[in-house]
């Protein structure tokens, strides 16, 4: 845990008060990305609505195909003008009615059929496609407000908004010459002299996992759960604890749940082209469940 030491009682206030007040200002002037987040985030959780709704329609496909296929089988049997034509459906022995068409005749309404059957299962096909891509959309554009919120200076802002216009949802914004300053990840160094790191968005997690980590450090990070990637530098094997006692960490990658936390060690990370930042396989990973209750010694 890190231990400031002030002069004074009025040090202390301007310190408090001085740091309250880019935290205020950072919120502020995240406002406007926060909303084009949630904006975008409503508009996809619509779309997935619609898309989801659209694929259960296509559990349909199976019953035009099976009649259409007793109509190829029976349709000698309905004469000119029936609405309706009542057979055994040759899949499970039972007696099924089948609406027909009664200006068409019975290999026409089973052409009709298959036509149906055939739409719905290249809807189906789509909609697969559909409904992946607007799920990764809401998955990136979550883990975008997860970044705004553990923001902590302009610079985080900006990589927010790059990574925005990056992928298209708004425009570039204007640089100016020597305005850019380098976001970085949170550092820390533990007492047993740990150096821990904290990505507070997804590029930050990007640089950590694949640049900054070698293959003698620990990853950590939430399953299923936006958040920070967190790279620990460990000196011995048995570092865990002294993590765990770090609260300034553990908030960033222990929900605020009641239920067990769920981290991952990985061994083997592997980035791969075309994927939104922060996203990839995992090739091999521990899985450890951790309750919040846990009293440390």
């Amino acid at each position: 845990m890190k231990i400031e030491t002030f002069s004074s009682m009025s040090e202390v206030l301007r310190t408090y008060y001085a740091r309250k007040n880019l935290h205020t200002n950072i919120h502020q002037k995240s406002a406007n990305l926060r909303q084009v987040i949630t904006t975008l985030l409503d508009r996809n959780r619509k779309k997935l609505a619609i898309q989801k709704k659209q694929m259960a329609d296509t559990d349909k496909m199976d019953k035009y195909r099976i009649y259409g296929e007793l109509l190829h089988t029976y349709g000698y049997q309905a004469k000119e003008g029936d609405k309706s034509l009542t057979c055994i459906n040759y899949y499970d022995n039972q007696k099924i009615t089948i609406p027909l068409d009664h200006t068409l005749s019975a290999m026409e309404n089973a052409e009709k059929y298959f036509n149906k059957y055939n739409k719905l299962k290249r809807t189906r096909s789509s909609l697969d496609v559909y409904i992946k891509e607007t799920e990764d959309a809401i998955d990136h554009l979550t883990s975008m407000l997860t970044a705004l919120t553990l923001a902590s200076d302009q610079a985080d802002l900006d990589e927010v908004h790059d990574e925005l216009s990056d992928y298209g949802y708004i425009h570039k914004r204007v640089r100016k010459k020597g305005q850019d300053s380098k976001s970085k990840p949170l550092h820390y160094i533990t007492e047993d002299g740990y150096h821990i790191y904290v990505g507070k968005n997804n590029h930050q997690n990007d640089y950590l996992t694949f640049k900054l980590a070698t293959g003698n450090d620990w990853w950590f990070h939430t399953k299923k759960i936006h958040g920070s990637h967190v790279i620990v530098q460990p000196k011995t094997e048995n570092f865990l604890i002294g993590f765990l006692r770090l609260p300034q960490i553990s908030q960033h990658i222990i929900p605020r749940a009641e239920k067990p936390t769920v981290w991952r060690l990985t061994i083997f990370r592997k980035k791969t082209s075309n994927v939104p930042p922060a996203e990839f396989p995992v090739l091999l990973f521990i899985t450890l469940t951790i309750l919040l209750s846990l009293t440390l010694p």
